[in-house]
């Protein structure tokens, strides 16, 4: 299933983990928290192994026409990533932040994928190509509490997102090119896009085991403004110390960015967090 069908079913899993999560679980009800509750504060800071893929389209010197690449061909090397999340509440209502930053490059040889502009590269000449990628992803929100019981905590979340990416391009063609000009047997081309969109979503997290220790964390979003969509999904399990939480989760960033030269993207990938509470 690609990420744009799946995104599709994504209003379906949203509804059953808010119904899921506001069950009560047997003889235990609901909890209120007691009024004059102090504001608590958790830190976590993430180990994150994304993969990207992105369909892109760039500008080819002296054709007016562009080079379509498929950007999960190409970058496999990961240069620099950061992952870290903010979170403060107070009773129901409460505030995150998250910030991902990521820097991916990587250089392939004997490219033969694609064409330039209606010209398909012929089959005896090949591309040595290059691809930087680096990507802001800023996500904040508020969040109000729904359910709350010893074996659960889920929130609603309303907020926003910012994407801000960067792709570069090298390229040197190995054979002819056909009709096109010199100009275009080598060069670079970027592209760029900052988009900031609404969120609305559900998080959370599931408690089991004895004395509650062992978690399911969940998490979901859907957003659109300057994209046409975009998505996020996130779950794994994690563990509850004394002074924290240590977690395993998958990730998955979607957008449909409804661009002319950077169309699409998704990040996605395993990552490990420490959780530091106070």
């Amino acid at each position: 299933m690609t990420a744009r069908a799946f995104g599709k079913q994504l209003p379906l899993v949203a509804a059953w983990v808010a119904a899921v999560a506001a069950a009560p679980a047997g003889a235990q009800a609901v909890i209120a928290t007691s009024e004059g509750s102090p504001w608590q504060f958790a830190a976590t800071l993430y180990a994150f192994l994304p993969s990207f893929d992105s369909t892109s389209s760039f500008p080819i010197s002296g054709t007016g026409d562009e080079f379509p690449i498929n950007a999960g061909s190409i970058l496999d090397h990961l240069k620099m990533t950061f992952m870290g999340t903010f979170d403060v509440h107070e009773e129901r209502w409460g505030f995150f932040l998250d910030t991902l930053y990521v820097d991916l490059g990587a250089g392939k040889s004997n490219y033969r994928e694609g064409s330039i502009g209606d010209t398909l590269i012929p089959v005896t000449t090949s591309a040595d190509v290059n691809l930087d990628l680096k990507t802001w992803l800023v996500t904040a929100a508020g969040e109000y509490r729904f359910a709350h019981a010893p074996d659960r905590d889920f929130y609603y979340l309303f907020g926003a997102r910012y994407l801000d990416i960067k792709m570069k391009f090298g390229w040197s063609f190995n054979g002819s090119i056909g009709n096109l000009p010199p100009a275009a047997n080598s060069g670079t081309s970027e592209n760029k896009d900052s988009n900031l969109d609404g969120i609305v979503g559900i998080k959370g997290q599931f408690r089991v085991g004895r004395d509650y220790k062992w978690m399911i964390p969940l998490y979901f979003d859907v957003g659109t403004g300057a994209s046409r969509v975009t998505w996020q999904l996130a779950g794994g399990v994690g563990y509850r110390f004394g002074w924290g939480d240590i977690t395993g989760m998958y990730r998955i960033i979607y957008y449909d960015l409804g661009g002319h030269e950077i169309q699409d993207l998704t990040v996605r990938g395993p990552m490990i967090g420490a959780t530091f509470r106070w």
